[in-house]
């Protein structure tokens, strides 16, 4: 990064607009009840990398959704994640919701 390109930025950010736009987005962060586990790979990125090799299907939304709020070794990533894994499971069990339909 240049130095002309590093001002450029530190002009931005320390614009009115840019300061209210990152104060309503930590505002929001903060309200979050569930965070997964992907870091900073998109969900589209992730799915894609889950698919089928052989295939090319991707994953249902509950084997997604387990990936992306669960590690082995560590767990859910909050109580919430789990609670939501497992009604959406029984959703899927009973019929209420169907698995692929996004």
């Amino acid at each position: 990064m240049t130095h002309n390109e590093w001002d450029s930025l530190l002009e931005l950010w320390n614009t009115p607009s840019h300061q209210a736009k990152c104060e309503t987005n930590k505002r929001n962060r903060s309200m979050l009840k569930v965070h997964h586990r992907t870091g900073s790979r998109s969900f589209v990125s992730a799915r894609h990398e889950m698919c089928d090799k052989e295939t090319e299907e991707e994953p249902d939304r509950i084997k997604f959704y387990r990936a992306t709020y669960y590690k082995k070794g560590k767990g859910w990533s909050c109580p919430e994640a789990e609670d939501k894994y497992e009604m959406q499971s029984e959703q899927v069990a009973e019929g209420e919701i169907p698995l692929t339909s996004d």
